[in-house]
């Protein structure tokens, strides 16, 4: 009611495109942040929204997308040149980037943000992953700091009531795990995870970084076989109720 009588209200849009995203409907979100970005241009957020949800929505389509669908990567451009220190921006167009796969870019990327949010798990983890891609090599020297930093993080919003951030807190706290060799303490966190999953999406996003990244480097950490198996099983029985 109140935007019929202040259409150009953008802190209004804004609220409203991220209740409609967290309610799962990205093309109503993907509107009112549009709006957004027409009515308030240099509102920073908005663009890096606006990116999330054209990269959510054109990796939806596998592999046709249609040639007018953005991959976001415009919009998350323009975020950071409003807000350089807008660390999420900068993982998300990293997100986008490793999609293609550009890989040396997306690593160019997730590293900015690291450095930029001072450790934050997503980008960290995202580092560690591409650079165990490029080098065979999963390496923790020097990130110590860094990896304490993003588990206790992750592990203050897993504990919340309710959780925040799931189902990635418990994949995160899981992939961290699994670098530190804790088998039980990575599947524990890992079907943590599956539980708070609620789109297949999510279980793929998660699957896909280990593969690509981890199991096809050929590195072997204790409980990332099984785990890929847990994975595997969970994508393929939500993808199966779906079709039914």
């Amino acid at each position: 009611m109140v935007l019929r009588h202040d259409p150009a209200n953008a802190a209004l849009r804004m609220r409203l495109g991220l209740v409609l995203r967290k309610m799962g409907d990205p093309y109503a979100a993907l509107e009112q942040f549009s709006c957004v970005t027409q009515f308030a241009p240099d509102y920073g957020e908005a663009w890096r929204e606006k990116g999330v949800i054209e990269s959510r929505i054109h990796r939806g389509f596998e592999a046709n997308p249609p040639a007018w669908m953005p991959d976001g990567q415009n919009s998350l451009k323009r975020a950071v040149e409003i807000n350089p220190k807008d660390f999420d921006a900068w993982a998300s167009w990293g997100g986008v980037l490793r999609r293609k796969p550009d890989y040396p870019a997306a690593l160019e990327k997730y590293q900015h943000s690291t450095e930029v949010s001072d450790g934050h798990p997503y980008p960290l983890l995202n580092v560690l992953k591409l650079e165990a891609k490029s080098t065979g090599k999963l390496s923790l020297q020097g990130r110590k700091n860094h990896l304490n930093t993003a588990e206790e993080l992750r592990k203050g919003q897993s504990n919340s009531v309710p959780p925040v951030d799931t189902p990635w807190c418990f994949f995160d706290l899981a992939e961290l795990r699994l670098y530190q060799k804790d088998r039980e303490g990575f599947l524990g966190h890992l079907d943590n995870g599956l539980k708070h999953c609620d789109a297949a999406w999510q279980i793929k996003t998660f699957r896909n970084a280990l593969k690509e990244t981890l199991v096809d480097s050929n590195i072997r950490l204790p409980g990332l076989a099984v785990g890929m198996k847990r994975l595997d099983k969970a994508l393929a029985s939500r993808v199966s109720a779906v079709k039914l």
